[in-house]
């Protein structure tokens, strides 16, 4: 067979060749300009600057599992399989403090994974290489908001804002684990060795919280509120907004506050009242906007053990409505899908609202909305009629009950209504549909 696809191939080469030949040179250098993608265009509007921009979400990194185990109690309590090696408890046995960067179960690890544009919880354990890709895009995306020329002042500001956040996000993460770094705040040449010095905890601290600063007045609290967040309603839960910036500003001055980090960076080891009293202000004024708009909301004490990532969940997503930030749900919406869609499929026979659904996934709604439009591309609510519609199709092709019947049999107390949605989903009525393509 080789031999005939080579017969093919040569013949295909010849033919092109003679065509190139007839073909002037004129003509390629007549095409249009615009058969190319041009250098800014992924930032001269709106919908191509978020585009790029979304990269950066997938740079947060998994904390809970991106393997099978993270080790992340750190303690010799933490027992697995008497025979793993890989455990980080057994770095520590062994006098190997940096364990956690090289074992290969654990948190933050910097032997595996790191890819940004990976859809695989296990790349997104490399705290190390996704910030400092994180920080350069951000970077690149700070230098070219000039040639966003084609947008509206809140498109402006919700790119500008995302940016200036993760900037400041991505270095107060490697500083939790590797203390004061270098503050990179401009797009580093590739070809050039980087010479910048490395600054204290508080200095490089300092410089996180301008970034979160540049950003809160730029971004909003709830994206579902903009202009612009109407073309993604109910997927934004997890987009940057005002009450992250807050929180993390106040965290990171908080941390800088400490004996530890007060002492690391050249002063006693006593608080730092100072950075302290600007932290407690910074979560007052995140805990204000809140109250006011009922952003986020403490859990009920009966939902409390599900704001904790636990063993044997089903893959059900901790934080209930508590949870500000959260850790990269690459593949968490593939997960609510299946459950969602199991569940759906066990109750057909009986009508439930999306929000039902939501309770029993213990997810809030517009979570729920999140996670089946990212994978079907509908709303729940949507999602479930053409499953309910598919349903009945079925039972109209396959069995001889009556509309009126079939209605009652998946929870529908009135046909009429019934009728209408099918109607409105599979484009005739019932009894046409059954005419038409009943055996």
């Amino acid at each position: 067979m080789n031999k005939y696809i080579n017969k093919i191939f040569l013949t295909s080469v010849i033919t092109l060749a003679g065509m190139l030949g007839a073909t002037s040179c004129t003509d390629y250098l007549d095409k249009s300009p615009y058969s190319d993608i041009e250098e800014n265009d992924p930032y001269k509007n709106f919908k191509n600057f978020q585009g790029f921009t979304e990269e950066l979400y997938n740079c947060i990194p998994v904390v809970s599992n991106s393997e099978y185990h993270t080790s992340f109690n750190f303690g010799e309590e933490d027992y697995w399989e008497p025979q793993e090696l890989r455990l980080f408890a057994r770095n520590i046995d062994y006098g190997d403090f940096w364990g956690w960067t090289t074992c290969y179960y654990s948190y933050p690890s910097s032997i595996r994974g790191g890819k940004a544009n990976s859809q695989e919880r296990s790349d997104k354990g490399n705290l190390w290489k996704l910030c400092w890709y994180g920080i350069r895009k951000a970077n690149i995306g700070i230098a070219n908001l000039g040639n966003l020329v084609s947008a509206t002042e809140e498109e402006r500001n919700l790119i500008e804002g995302q940016l200036y956040f993760f900037r400041g996000w991505f270095h107060f993460m490697l500083m939790e684990w590797w203390g004061g770094m270098p503050y990179v705040d401009q797009v580093l040449p590739p070809d050039v060795a980087p010479a910048l010095s490395r600054l204290t905890w508080q200095e490089c601290a300092e410089k996180c919280v301008a970034d979160f600063d540049h950003a809160i007045p730029l971004l909003p609290v709830d994206w579902d509120q903009t202009t612009a967040g109407r073309a993604t309603l109910g997927l934004n839960d997890t987009r940057i907004n005002k009450i992250m910036a807050l929180a993390y500003k106040g965290k990171t001055l908080l941390w800088a506050g400490s004996p530890l980090m007060n002492w690391a960076s050249g002063g006693d080891k006593e608080y730092d009242a100072g950075r302290c009293k600007r932290a407690a202000e910074a979560f007052g004024e995140a805990l204000k906007i809140v109250e006011d708009t009922k952003r986020y909301e403490l859990a009920d004490m009966e939902n409390y053990n599900d704001l904790f990532v636990v063993y044997n969940s089903g893959g059900k997503l901790n934080g209930v409505k508590e949870a500000i930030f959260r850790e990269n749900l690459v593949r968490r919406y593939v997960d609510i899908m299946l459950r969602f869609r199991k569940l759906l499929q066990a109750g057909l026979r009986e009508y439930r609202s999306p929000a039902r659904y939501a309770a029993a996934l213990h997810i809030s709604e517009p979570y729920l909305n999140e996670a089946v439009r990212a994978v079907t591309g509908m709303s729940a609510g949507k999602y479930i009629r053409s499953e309910i519609v598919l349903e009945a199709k079925r039972l109209l092709c396959h069995t001889d009950g009556s509309v009126k019947e079939i209605a009652g049999e998946l929870g529908f107390g009135d046909c009429t209504y019934f009728s209408r949605l099918f109607a409105r989903t599979a484009g005739m009525s019932p009894a046409l549909f059954r005419a038409k393509y009943r055996g």
